[in-house]
This record gives structure tokens, sequence and C-alpha cells, in this order.
């Protein structure tokens, strides 16, 4: 019995395995009330029908997500697996850019080299990495100089969109740097509105998710978004 009822439930998505269940309410034959749990597959369904089917989520709205540490471990093994988990499953807004920022000489086919054992690629997701990867970008640059930063602004501004598009910065960096680093983006990568989210540091691919459908919606007024690694 309980082999058969395991083999009915839907495949799941490697993304949807990530996230707990939620809860919904149902009104069964005696119009009690009462919370049940949702499966996974209906939890990404709803999330999915919201991304694209919602009009208060923006979804024509351009976002640039900058990754701040591009080229540590913690940005190779956490950050750019779960956006491209996020990117393949269309869990993201369909305009939606990466681009990689550190001090490193970087380019776009080294980041994917170094993050190649940890995106858990099928063959059958190969065109569909190419064209995540096709959104990214690199911009190298000092953490402590403005000018870098003013490149780094210049560069965004020239992505589709960018000029008007939602920037978040996740900070995937130590905590000596997030002076100049936030003090940098403040005076030369800013749009017209800021707020400033920590993002927890327990757990990356709940971090990300949650921004993107949780965070992302709520501040949907808000042009700029900066997230801190906490360690």
């Amino acid at each position: 019995m309980g082999s058969r009822a395991s083999a009915e439930r839907p495949q799941l998505t490697r993304s949807e395995r990530e996230v707990s269940s939620a809860t919904r309410t149902r009104n069964p034959a005696t119009d009690e009330k009462m919370s049940i749990p949702l499966s996974r597959s209906e939890v990404f369904g709803e999330l999915r029908k919201e991304l694209y089917d919602d009009e208060e989520f923006h979804q024509s709205d351009v976002h640039v997500f900058i990754i701040m540490g591009a080229s540590g471990d913690l940005a190779k093994k956490k950050i750019y697996p779960t956006l491209w988990w996020l990117f393949r499953d269309g869990l993201l807004p369909e305009q939606t850019y990466f681009v990689g920022f550190a001090r490193s000489a970087l380019t776009v086919d080294a980041i994917r080299t170094a993050c190649m054992p940890y995106l858990k690629v099928a063959d059958t997701e190969v065109d569909r990495l190419s064209a995540f990867f096709g959104r990214n970008t690199y911009v190298s640059g000092k953490y402590v100089d403005g000018d870098s930063f003013f490149k780094l602004n210049t560069h965004i501004e020239s992505l589709p969109g960018g000029p008007g598009a939602n920037r978040l910065f996740y900070l995937a960096l130590p905590p000596t740097v997030y002076h100049d680093v936030t003090k940098n983006i403040k005076h030369h990568c800013m749009s017209t509105k800021s707020v400033h989210i920590p993002v927890s540091d327990v757990d990356v691919p709940h971090s990300l998710f949650n921004f993107f459908f949780l965070v992302l919606p709520a501040v949907s007024d808000c042009k700029s978004i900066t997230c801190k690694w906490r360690v």
C-alpha cells in the first residue's frame, strides 16, 4: 500500500525538494474548515501561477541579481547552483540577469567551469544551462575602489532594461569588507530607492527562494536591494 502510494506521487523538481510544505484550507463534506498540508508540487504550481499570471508581481519588470564575491567558494558551491536550479525550473521572473563582481580577473566561462561540479546538470538540461549562463556577465573590480563600482553601474545600465531594473545585491563576502562595499554601492550603484535586507546564512537555497518569492513582491517598488551574507 505504502509503496503504491509513493509510486503515484508526482515527480518533484530538485528545487521543489528544497521547500517545506505550506498549508491550505479545505471544506470537506461536513463544511468544517481544516488546515492540511499542500504537496510540494502544489506549492510550486501556485508559485509559478503567481509568478507568471499575477500582475501585482510585476512579471514584466527587469531584475539584475549582482553577486558580490562571485569568485569565492560560497558563490560557486551555493549561490550560482541555486540560481541555476530556480532558473531551470522556471521559478525566476522572465527578465532576470546575473552579474558577478569580484577582484579576480575571470570570465563567465571560467565561472561556469568552476561551478559545474555543483550544478547537477542532467543531459537533457544542457541547452537550458547555456541559456542560464547566457544571462550571466562578470565585472572585475576592487571592493574599496569607487571607480570599480562606477564601472559596475555602467555595466548594469548597459543590460536590457538595465537603467530601470530592480537591482538585487547579494553580498557573499566576509564582514570585513561590508563597510566598503555597501558604501560604494550607495554612492555609485543605487537607483532611486533602496532597502537593506539581511539573508540568513543557514540555508542558501531557502534564502534565495524566499528572497524571490517573499521579499521581492513585498518591495516591488524599491529599485535597489542589498543582501548581506552573514557569517
